[in-house]
């Protein structure tokens, strides 16, 4: 009885072992699939382990975000409190990272000891996108509060004093025209703004044929070019290497570029425009 009660017992704690393997290897399994960076620490707040996402979007720039006095802060309050933490920090560096921490701390520990979590998300598109709305409206108020003013002063003069004086009348148009195509522009430029702001953060990944853009930008001016008698000499180089872009941008910076030529170049020379693979 004795011997088949030993071996009884062995086989379950045999079973209960393999039970509490597969409960840690589970744990590791969760963590490591979560989609978002994830970080798990000890009571010490040393790193058990860190998640493919983390490792992914921080690399060795991880350590210098637990570092960081915010996060410091959060998971000693986070520790003695046993509330979850949120912190936001700024990141600065070869390229600035606006990220918010939730710290979490657990109930109970992980297989492996974690007794904090640290889920990390970067809010740097968020926080350009708030701060661009900002710029955006400020912008607008200021760029746009003189031709408006001036509409709206021609507007009572015409229909005041010039309400009978037709060449009057006539000179106003022109000038009202002349401003409302000046606030036309000045929200085209502040449109280009904002594209530009909101997608400062997101590495362009589709296929750009430099040669194509720089063609179909250079045939747009066409009808100016016949206007002012400037010519355009278009230089391509013969070995570009395949580019990924944002065609769309890549195109108003060239436009930007020949239109500056076209109205200050001020000479009898062509305008020289040439891409080429620099060593």
């Amino acid at each position: 009885g004795l011997v088949r009660d030993i071996d009884a017992l062995s086989r379950r704690l045999a079973r209960d072992g393999a039970t509490l393997e597969a409960l840690r290897q589970s744990d590791l399994s969760v963590v490591e699939r979560l989609p978002d960076p994830l970080v798990v620490l000890d009571a010490d707040h040393s790193v058990r382990r860190s998640n493919a996402a983390a490792r992914r979007d921080y690399g060795t720039d991880l350590a210098a975000v637990l570092r960081h006095p915010g996060l410091q802060t959060a998971l000693s309050t986070a520790s003695e409190s046993g509330q979850t933490q949120i912190s936001d920090l700024s990141m600065h560096g070869p390229r600035d990272r606006d990220l918010r921490a939730a710290v979490v701390p657990l109930d109970a520990p992980l297989a492996d000891g974690g007794t904090i979590i640290v889920v990390l998300s970067d809010r740097t598109r968020e926080r350009a996108i708030e701060q661009m709305r900002a710029d955006f409206v400020a912008n607008v108020s200021h760029e746009l509060r003189t031709p408006l003013a001036s509409l709206i002063g021609f507007v009572e003069t015409l229909r005041g004093p010039a309400v009978d004086d037709p060449e009057a009348q006539r000179r106003f148009l022109s000038i009202m025209a002349e401003q409302g195509a000046r606030m036309h522009r000045i929200i085209d430029d502040l449109l280009s703004l904002s594209r530009i702001e909101v997608n400062e953060h997101v590495v362009p990944l589709e296929p750009l044929d430099a040669r194509e853009v720089e063609e179909s930008t250079v045939a747009g001016f066409e009808p100016r070019l016949a206007q002012t008698g400037v010519r355009i000499d278009l230089r391509i180089g013969a070995d570009l290497p395949p580019l990924n872009g944002d065609r769309d941008q890549v195109a108003q910076v060239l436009q930007n570029l020949i239109d500056n030529a076209i109205k200050y170049g001020g000479g009898s020379e062509p305008i020289v425009v040439e891409i080429q693979t620099v060593a």
